[in-house]
């Protein structure tokens, strides 16, 4: 490795965010060489700091068992961002290359229709097995962004929903099973931007789960996203035309820029006070 290049390196990987913009701006073959000749330590984070964009457009030059790698290194949601601008076919090939359960959870998501449910569904939060015992899912770890804990059986189906505090209130040895809701409303992964906007859930919830039409488990969808994609073009200074238009700031969000440029959101409210219709 020449000094320059060891220079660089050593720069890319201690100053990701900087090195990333500088990458993603220049030509792609140049780019391209960088990453080829840099360790995984130092080019998964570069690709993780870019626009998706940007990412795909590296991740798409590399050979595929290198790009299974970084991603390997990214996890399954950033990968998601990366992989469903990809063609279907270049994009299968990586994913095999994934663990199961990460090949899995990517591929379910890629497949749905930009702007759909089951595209703006927030995936990085799992789902518990519903023969969990509370302690184990305490010991597990707890998304605090989200007020319920969806519940599948062994096919991954959604079967119920739990409530956080529930969770922590609970004798240790209850079984999340038994503490369940089991009929909570769940939106389609197909439903598209509009019907999202207007789903008359939203009155009452922040939070809803979204499923494909088996039944399994996709993500789980916030009314913060929705609300937050409405008013952003106000909010940045974007002129828009439609809703419609706004939906790559989706992916703005899920990078963690929201708190720059996005209002908050409402608190969430127990699952007590949803509706007993499913659509």
């Amino acid at each position: 490795m020449s000094v320059d290049l060891q220079l660089a390196e050593s720069f890319a990987a201690n100053h990701h965010e900087e090195a990333a913009g500088l990458l993603a701006s220049m030509e792609t073959g140049a780019t391209l060489e960088f990453v080829d000749a840099v360790s995984d330590e130092t080019a998964a984070p570069l690709l993780g700091h870019m626009p998706p964009i940007d990412a795909a457009r590296i991740v798409s030059g590399l050979d595929p068992a290198r790009a299974t790698e970084l991603l390997r290194t990214l996890g399954h949601h950033r990968s998601v961002l990366i992989l469903r601008r990809l063609d279907r076919e270049r994009a299968d090939a990586i994913i095999t290359g994934l663990p199961d359960d990460m090949a899995s959870k990517i591929a379910r998501r890629i497949r749905y229709p930009k702007g759909s449910a089951g595209w703006l569904a927030d995936t990085s939060a799992d789902p518990l097995p519903d023969n969990l015992r509370a302690a184990d899912a305490v010991e597990r770890g707890l998304d605090p962004r989200f007020p319920y804990v969806y519940l599948v059986d062994a096919d991954h189906r959604l079967v119920g929903a739990v409530h956080l505090n529930d969770i922590l209130t609970r004798p240790d040895h209850r079984v999340l099973a038994t503490m369940a809701r089991p009929t909570p409303i769940r939106i389609s992964a197909r439903t598209n931007a509009a019907e999202l906007a207007t789903h008359r859930a939203w009155s009452d919830l922040d939070v809803l789960p979204v499923v494909d039409s088996r039944g399994v488990y996709v993500g789980a969808l916030r009314h913060k996203v929705l609300r937050q994609l409405q008013s952003a073009p106000s909010a940045t200074g974007v002129t828009a035309t439609s809703f419609a238009s706004m939906l790559e700031l989706a992916e703005i969000y899920w990078m963690g820029l929201s708190s720059v440029v996005l209002p908050v959101s409402r608190p969430a409210v127990d699952l007590h006070q949803e509706s007993s219709n499913e659509r």
